[in-house]
């Protein structure tokens, strides 16, 4: 009986999770905008609402059957993969801001600082707008609007314009304006985009998230002062597309779209400082990607990347490079052109070591290696004499070089999930030990009893550890 409650709960933890986790479920985003599916047709529609039907009934009898209800959930992820196009977000007006409604009746309309217009059928700004002199930031929600017209430039702290879900069928004008410094857009219209930025001469931020873009957008290439261009969650590919010359911009997102290869025209943007490519499916970078000089921080999260790209090496300037979640094997030892760099993200890929040259990166602070197949760690690790964290756990290590115990920064180890057997007495008496994890090792009796010893002064001290193995248990 017990075994069966057991199995009862897994079962509904795993359908909660499911359910949680499915694209199909509407989503709360913390705008409280509410994502919901756009189905190929209505029959795609009935059929996962029945689906979801039955995995309710299923769920709701004791015993539940685990190998009905597994084919049940994989019917379903199957019918939500063939069904559903994308997600189309329902934006809602933000609490924090003021109604447009309800400005009429109050007596504070020149102290009013941040005011949303929702659901109103509008070509331009309502006259009323332009009474609330002390406007520092307005959201135009589900609305039809085609102008922003001069006149709000004569709201000289209006810097702020943010249009959710613009149902106008033309591009938005935009008049000229020198205050407004940020300026977003997100709806599933990108023929209502304006055309160009460039009479929004103050611009310094524009996030086109979420318009189901397929081309990259030119429009803000002579916008002088913009120093970040968001372009995350669309379906944007650079296969085709002619990028122009953005000679000031620092920062580009380009996370979550349909990018397979960065083309030579990456060369555009020669001021970057911070270039976000995750969850894309990228396995190809053009070289001119090394002609990004002052680039600090480069992200490959989550991309089908097998080598690290030639022109990434030559970026002498990166201070972060996150490659978690690709297929990479090797890296080169070229790793030491990046003589700045502070922060290696490397976890999650299929490296076998780590380059010797590795440890020429003095300024190197912190290497977060996991879930690879490391066997060994150089033994001159000593020489990352900046070396603050080094996350290894999850590899194939069989012991841990003396010359670490000479990094005297050391905050934060784990090499959990290992095949250690001995550890170093000096591992634990870091003087700025923060966390330690030293899980699932197959430790020898002298390293059990050195962990227990030590893990008793650890605690006292308020320092986290973790330990275990197949047989020792500390808690």
């Amino acid at each position: 009986m017990r075994h069966q409650a057991l199995q009862f709960l897994i079962v509904i933890s795993l359908h909660f999770l499911f359910l949680s986790s499915s694209l199909a479920q509407p989503l709360i985003t913390k705008k409280r905008n509410v994502e919901v599916p756009v189905y190929r047709s209505m029959q795609d529609s009935i059929r996962l609402a029945n689906v979801d039907a039955v995995l309710q009934a299923i769920s709701s009898h004791e015993p539940v059957d685990i190998k009905v209800l597994d084919s049940i959930m994989a019917l379903k992820q199957t019918i939500y993969q063939e069904s559903v196009l994308r997600l189309r977000t329902i934006y809602k007006p933000s609490e924090d801001f003021i109604p447009f409604d309800s400005i009429h009746s109050r007596k504070d309309i020149h102290t009013l600082k941040k005011v949303s217009i929702a659901s109103r059928k509008l070509n331009t700004l309502p006259e009323e707008l332009l009474q609330c002199d002390s406007l520092e930031s307005l959201e135009i929600v589900n609305c039809s609007i085609r102008k922003i017209q001069k006149q709000i430039n004569n709201l000289p702290r209006l810097t702020s314009i943010t249009i959710l879900n613009n149902k106008s069928k033309r591009p938005l004008k935009l008049s000229k304006n020198i205050h407004v410094t940020s300026f977003t857009i997100h709806g599933d219209r990108p023929n209502a985009l304006p055309r160009s930025y460039r009479k929004f001469k103050a611009l310094t931020m524009l996030d086109l998230s979420n318009n189901v873009l397929t081309k990259f957008p030119n429009g803000a290439a002579h916008n002088t002062k913009l120093d970040e261009l968001s372009l995350q969650h669309n379906e944007i590919t650079l296969v085709r597309d002619k990028l122009k010359s953005h000679p000031n911009l620092q920062k580009l997102a380009l996370q979550q779209n349909n990018i397979y290869r960065i083309p030579a025209s990456i060369a555009q943007f020669p001021n970057l400082t911070r270039l976000s490519l995750n969850h894309n499916k990228i396995t190809e970078v053009a070289p001119e990607i090394s002609t990004l000089k002052k680039l600090e921080h480069l992200s490959f999260y989550n991309n089908q990347l097998t080598s690290v790209p030639w022109g990434v090496y030559q970026l002498r300037s990166l201070k972060v490079i996150d490659l978690y979640f690709n297929q990479i094997d090797t890296i080169s030892n070229l790793i030491s052109n990046w003589t700045s760099l502070e922060i290696l993200f490397v976890a999650h890929n299929k490296l076998l070591v780590l380059p010797e040259k590795l440890t020429a990166i003095a300024s190197l602070q912190e290497i977060y290696a996991y879930d690879n197949r490391l066997t060994r760690i150089a033994e001159d690790i000593d020489r990352l004499s900046n070396l603050r964290i080094m996350l290894v756990n999850n590899n194939c290590l069989k012991q841990i070089p003396l010359s670490l115990l000479n990094l005297g920064g050391i905050e934060e180890l784990d090499f959990s999930e290992n095949y250690m057997t001995d550890l170093p007495e000096g591992i634990f008496d870091f003087k700025n030990l923060k966390f330690i994890s030293l899980m699932n090792n197959p430790w020898n009796e002298r390293t059990r009893i050195l962990i227990d010893k030590k893990s008793r002064a650890l605690a006292d001290k308020d320092i986290t550890i973790r330990v275990s193995g197949p047989s020792y248990t500390f808690q």
